[in-house]
């Protein structure tokens, strides 16, 4: 019987990664809007037309992703035209689109510096066929460049570490690493779960006796980093400062989100994850394994070894602090895992299996079960067409806010916040606040 090889194998991949992503562009312009979208576009449209957030509107959301999205309603008249709202909606979404051709790139880039180009293409297929990833990766979150600036962030250190480089193009390297990091955060405080992690990779890279350069040029090195870390905070906590919303930006983001009333069973999407992904979960443990294993037997293997199974371990353990933890949680850890599966995948399967027929057919066992998982992702996909699932009534709902109220007027639509493109009625529009700040 004919099998096929490693670079059929590999090609197959592509070609599988290629289609999931396709079906995320096919998607964006007709699904449903999830009601955060509403909220991440009207704080955006807000800023446009010169309200603070934190002070004029409640907000407990980081605001980069508000504030650069705000300059679109330069050129759109969205309170009095429907078709330029949904304009704003529709190229909000395609700039997400955008983010995630980033981060496909930075995950093969990260993913080719530590294994071969078909281990690349395999952590591209994981993170892409991940069930959390196609329903987030499309909507108008923050997540989405808070991953981009974070890969960013350990393509930077890997540049910085990974050859012979003149003592100021690594330190650059490494203050790009800290502004990308605090870039992260300012998209979302979520990143936050990122530090732990990272902080135990550069110890170990400032103490490790098998660096070539001495401690105080490493010294150095992760000094730049922090530097570039502290100036992005710095810079727009000073701005809201200027603005009077100093204090709020801290209570707002992290004090009150820290003691959300409501609160989501770790169990229920974390079982989700496992029944519907697999292989991804499976391969993210046998990876993380075989890395700290490389990085405990080889004093001079890359940071990255060490630095990405760090990062997604310290992102798990947030999932034990973080009172809420949605599925755009789980997004921030997906590239990670990808990478770390495939390396897990890859070596376990051709250290154990020996021959390279046998390893080939275990890939293309595996490569039938992402198929077989894609397939039931279109299906659901061909689902929620044929029943009329997509966002057609949100858009007439938002047509009839637009015709029928002067852009004046405040609306009371609580947490689905259809009427986006008008005032609120009260400062703490969701309703459930009121058990904290009622």
């Amino acid at each position: 019987m004919t099998t096929l090889n490693t670079t059929q194998i590999t090609k197959a991949v592509v070609v599988l990664a290629s289609l999931r992503l396709g079906l995320l562009f096919y998607q964006s312009g007709f699904r449903y809007f999830d009601p955060d979208e509403f909220q991440h576009l009207q704080n955006a449209w807000f800023i446009s037309i010169g309200r603070v957030p934190y002070k004029d509107y409640f907000e407990h959301h980081l605001p980069l992703l508000h504030l650069l999205l705000a300059p679109i309603f330069g050129f759109l008249d969205v309170q009095y035209q429907f078709d330029h709202a949904v304009a704003a909606l529709m190229l909000s979404r395609q700039i997400m689109l955008v983010g995630l051709i980033l981060i496909t790139l930075l995950t093969f880039f990260l993913a080719r510096r530590l294994a071969d180009a078909p281990t690349a293409a395999w952590a591209v297929l994981f993170m892409l066929n991940a069930r959390f990833f196609g329903r987030v990766g499309i909507e108008i979150r923050p997540d989405i460049g808070a991953v981009v600036a974070f890969l960013g962030c350990f393509l930077c250190l890997a540049m910085a570490t990974g050859s012979e480089l003149a003592a100021i193009h690594r330190r650059l390297l490494f203050f790009m690493s800290g502004v990308l990091l605090a870039t992260s955060i300012l998209f979302t405080q979520k990143s936050v779960f990122i530090l732990p992690g990272l902080a135990i990779a550069m110890m170990v890279y400032l103490w490790s006796p098998g660096e070539k350069t001495s401690r105080l040029p490493r010294l150095q090195d992760v000094l730049a980093q922090a530097v570039g870390f502290m100036v992005p905070l710095i810079l727009v906590w000073s701005y809201f400062y200027l603005k009077g919303a100093g204090w709020e930006l801290l209570h707002y983001n992290f004090l009150l989100n820290a003691n959300w009333p409501s609160k989501l069973p770790l169990k229920d999407l974390l079982k989700n994850l496992i029944i519907h992904n697999p292989e991804l979960v499976i391969g993210s443990l046998a990876g993380t394994s075989v890395m700290l294993w490389q990085w405990w037997r080889s004093p001079t293997a890359p940071l990255l070894i060490l630095g990405l199974p760090a990062a997604l371990l310290s992102l798990g353990l947030g999932l034990l602090i973080i009172p809420v933890a949605q599925q755009q949680y789980y997004f921030l850890a997906l590239p990670c895992m990808g990478i770390i599966a495939a390396i897990g995948w890859t070596t376990c399967l051709r250290t154990l299996l020996g021959t390279p027929q046998a390893y080939q057919r275990s890939l293309l066992g595996l490569l039938l079960l992402v198929s077989v998982e894609s397939a039931v992702e279109i299906k659901n996909v061909e689902i929620r067409i044929t029943r009329g699932l997509d966002n057609s009534e949100q858009l007439r709902q938002l047509r009839y806010v637009i015709e029928q109220t002067a852009p004046n007027d405040t609306l009371m639509s609580g947490w689905h916040t259809q009427g986006l493109f008008r005032r609120n009625a009260y400062y703490y529009f969701f309703s459930l606040l009121r058990k904290i700040c009622g």
